[in-house]
């Protein structure tokens, strides 16, 4: 039986123009609703805004676009402000040059909103907690998660994504500043779940990371590829695989969290089979580490390290990192002093 190659080349061109035609349909169609629709489809997004947050939004602007995200129709709100989540409102949770949700093609056909994803690109998140144990940015009413009905939007996020976006978080009660700027950062779950599994990616600077009087990795570039599973009705993150980088230092990262309203607590391991010992040296604070910048220094050192306590206003969490070192040298220039194929192993305490 001989097959007729003009024949199936036919087929398949019909197919693919079907194919084709069917597509630019569907998005004339999605564009043409989106434009006869979008007023409304603003009113109701605001409306469902209102009712879930308990702290006042300023935006500049609303666009729906198609092609910003395809196959996703995007929400852009231009210049957005969100005031703290606090009765006097004083500052800013949020400022944002976009923010930008998601929701999918078909929902504009069926007329059923579901948010799915969530981007912020160049923004600047302030996260505080104040003398008296509260808080700035419980800004979600959590009991009306639910209470959309089936032509309204409700949120079911399975993406958070942040580009150029800072986010500091200050506690005055136990003296903790952290500030991190992320390049661009991906979070990806069923976030409206009680339990789920969260993929992590992203790279981000390290502006501050102050625990007491102690400012570790001030300044330094990380990257992290992770997956944590989370507890919402615990309050309990558990990061089952993952890997961070500092610079040029990778290390396998693994351990708990909890963060509920009764404790905070931090279990967290991290290790990394070689590392060089200039590399290494860099990772320590600048307190513990400034006698060793006189020395030129060699070698590959193994590291195990370990972040575990409480954090409250009278406890810290203890840093442990033991270390082995192999094939070491260390030498002093101005003297000529040097110590070769040097071994040791120890442990810092911070």
């Amino acid at each position: 039986m001989k097959v007729n190659g003009r024949r199936i080349f036919r087929i398949l061109r019909r197919f693919l123009l079907w194919t084709a035609a069917s597509l630019l349909l569907l998005v004339l169609l999605s564009a043409l609703l989106l434009y006869l629709f979008q007023d409304k489809l603003e009113q109701k997004l605001i409306s469902r805004l209102n009712k879930q947050l308990v702290t006042e939004i300023e935006v500049k602007n609303i666009d729906f676009t198609l092609f910003k995200n395809f196959p996703y129709i995007t929400a852009d709100f231009q210049e957005v402000k969100a005031k703290d989540a606090t009765p006097k409102k004083e500052d800013y949770l949020l400022q944002a040059h976009e923010v930008l949700l998601e929701f999918n093609l078909f929902d504009l056909i069926w007329g059923e909103y579901t948010i799915q994803r969530l981007q912020i690109n160049r923004g600047e998140i302030n996260l505080r907690v104040y003398g008296d144990g509260t808080d700035n940015y419980h800004f979600w009413k959590a009991d009306t998660l639910q209470t959309a009905d089936s032509s309204d939007f409700r949120f079911d996020l399975q993406r958070i994504k942040l580009v150029e976006t800072s986010i500091s978080y200050i506690n005055i009660p136990s003296g903790q500043q952290y500030s991190f700027m992320f390049t661009n950062a991906k979070a990806a779950g069923r976030f409206s779940e009680k339990e789920f599994a969260v993929d992590l990616k992203g790279t981000f600077r390290v502006n501050r990371m102050l625990i007491g009087e102690i400012n570790y990795l001030a300044g330094s570039i990380l990257t992290i590829d992770a997956l944590m599973e989370a507890n919402t009705e615990t309050d309990t993150y558990v990061f089952s695989k993952g890997e961070i980088g500092i610079g040029e230092v990778f290390l396998e990262l693994l351990g708990t969290i909890i963060w509920s309203d009764a404790v905070h607590s931090v279990n967290m391991q991290a290790q990394s089979p070689e590392v060089p010992v200039k590399d290494f040296i860099s990772l320590i604070p600048a307190q513990y580490a400034g006698y060793a910048e006189s020395f030129s220094k060699e070698g590959s050192i193994s590291v195990k390290a370990e972040l575990k306590g409480l954090v409250n206003d009278h406890q810290q969490p203890a840093l442990n990192v033991g270390f082995e070192l192999e094939n070491g040298r260390i030498e002093q220039p101005k003297t000529g002093v040097a110590l070769s194929n040097l071994k040791a192993n120890g442990t810092l305490i911070i």
